[in-house]
């Protein structure tokens, strides 16, 4: 069939606009404000496409270009003194990866592992630095999408610490609900991936997690979980 073989071929990929459209820092630019960041980000840019558990940054690594995710999924991966990994946050499409590091001017603190094939814009520092200098919006929101995420890291820091699964996982989940205002939490990983963001073993992340289903406060579907009471959850939220 003469139609079938250019199916992938058919598909658009992400134009450079588009893929700032979706940046949370964007949102408010005016079209003359993010025709002039499109010029200022991509001078110099490339794609750099990933496959699955291939690295992106490793730990110690001096930033040199922050990643716009077209396609795929990134998660950063930490480690505890004993050397288990821990998996604070996931970057998938529209998400801007090394942006807190690159701000802050400081060498990268996670290694960026892609979870599945991934391509992303690498858009080097310097354009970054000359965009927050020449566009003032621009700057604000960025500053303030990047201490909204320091407050999440830190908020999983401390939720990773905390003794009991049962008051990590209820905390976690609460806090998801109270940033999206949403009752399904997506997990587009599984469960063992979800354990290791919480510094918990898959056996006894799945353990809690059905007692907290037969209580009646989640329930799981797949990759979902409906937060049937968010109250409820919300007793354990740094309790």
């Amino acid at each position: 069939m003469g139609g079938m073989p250019g199916l992938f071929a058919r598909m658009k990929k992400m134009t450079r606009r588009e893929l700032l459209r979706l940046q949370v820092f964007c949102e408010e630019l005016a079209p003359e404000e993010l025709e002039k960041l499109e010029k200022i980000l991509f001078k110099n840019s490339f794609v750099k496409k990933l496959e699955p558990k291939e690295s992106l940054m490793q730990s110690g690594e001096k930033v040199k270009y922050i990643y716009l995710v077209e396609s795929g999924m990134i998660r950063a991966i930490n480690y505890t003194p004993t050397g288990e990994e821990i998996f604070f946050f996931y970057f998938s499409e529209g998400m801007a990866v090394g942006l807190l590091n690159a701000i802050g001017s400081v060498d990268n603190f996670s290694e960026f592992i892609a979870v599945k094939k991934s391509r992303l814009q690498a858009i080097p520092v310097e354009n970054l630095n000359q965009a927050m200098t020449e566009l003032p919006r621009f700057t604000r929101s960025v500053l303030t999408y990047v201490s909204k995420k320091s407050l999440e890291l830190v908020q999983l820091v401390v939720i990773s610490r905390r003794k009991k699964t049962r008051d990590r996982i209820c905390s976690y989940l609460y806090l998801n609900y109270e940033k999206t205002k949403k009752t399904i939490y997506h997990t587009p990983f599984s469960i063992e991936l979800l354990a290791k963001t919480l510094n918990l073993t898959r056996s006894a992340c799945s353990k809690e997690l059905h007692v907290l289903e037969v209580e009646g406060l989640i329930s799981i579907e797949k990759n979902k979980i409906y937060l049937e009471n968010p109250e409820g959850l919300k007793t354990c939220l740094f309790g």
